[in-house]
């Protein structure tokens, strides 16, 4: 699945992951109606789904999870707190795609070339990339971050879906006390960073 999502070509990755931007919107709603009728019972149910489905519509959503988990002027505290659980523990990406990813930004024909050993499982796989460790030919231990394969083309359409969700959000609900323009700037210039 990765690998076909990195050869996708940009406009349908924009379709699918607005067919998303639309699903997480109904959930939102449904969060927003289960907040009113639900909360006294059940005052987990609202951050768990909210979490889950900010984790599933992949990694732009999982970074606006992470960076509203700080946001406690914008989100009750136990969204802030059960969004601070979108952490350092997504899905591997597979060995082969790996390789692939490192011998390309490397440019190189085989691993050996630079590395003595390269740990195959990762350290850590957050949204952006995995880190791997691994030592040089001449003995000396260190860490490999990998980018995830496609994940530039994928962030460019989730930021630009975030900042269209911002920019209807304060026309049509009147949000703009959220401040969701600024989040979804901030997002921007952070992913950015990561990503270069």
């Amino acid at each position: 699945m990765a690998s076909l999502a990195a050869r996708m070509p940009w406009p349908l990755v924009l379709l699918i992951r607005s067919v998303r931007t639309v699903l997480l919107c109904g959930v939102l709603v449904v969060i927003r109606l289960s907040e009113a009728v639900f909360r006294h019972r059940y005052p987990s149910f609202g951050p768990r789904l909210l979490r889950r489905q900010l984790e599933s519509a992949g990694a732009g959503f999982a970074k606006i999870g992470q960076l509203l988990a700080h946001r406690h002027d914008v989100l009750p505290d136990r969204y802030c707190t059960e969004l601070a659980s979108i952490l350092d523990d997504l899905p591997v990406v597979p060995w082969p795609l790996i390789v692939a990813r490192v011998r390309h930004d490397l440019r190189i024909g085989s691993l050996t070339e630079i590395f003595l050993e390269f740990d195959e499982r990762p350290m850590s796989a957050a949204s952006i990339a995995q880190v791997h460790r691994a030592v040089l030919l001449d003995g000396t231990p260190v860490v490999v971050k990998v980018m995830r394969p496609g994940i530039e083309t994928r962030f460019r359409v989730d930021l630009l879906l975030a900042g269209a969700l911002a920019r209807l959000g304060n026309v049509l609900f009147s949000l703009r006390r959220l401040g969701l323009r600024a989040l979804a700037a901030e997002l921007d210039q952070l992913t950015r960073e990561e990503l270069d």
